[in-house]
């Protein structure tokens, strides 16, 4: 699902976003670029968590992990 997701926002953004900032065309407010940051920030950890629970499953599952926290923090930050 996390490489489903990083598809679409490969295919949703590159055009917009990121082949105008490769060859330095693309202007906006400081806060947009903080915002792609963090949400590019949020999928990684999207594609990531799986694979580390997976490796290492939690002796309790209703124990929260760093990861978790870490992702429900910048959800909030990428939706302002």
């Amino acid at each position: 699902m996390g490489a489903v997701t990083l598809l679409a926002v490969a295919v949703g953004f590159g055009r917009t976003y990121a082949a105008p900032m490769a060859v330095g065309t693309f202007s906006a407010p400081i806060v947009v670029h903080v915002h792609g940051a963090f949400a590019a920030t949020w999928i990684l950890l999207f594609i990531v968590q799986p694979l580390l629970v997976s490796l290492r499953p939690a002796p309790d599952p209703s124990e929260p992990r760093p990861s978790g926290a870490a992702g429900g923090g910048g959800v909030r930050v990428t939706m302002v």
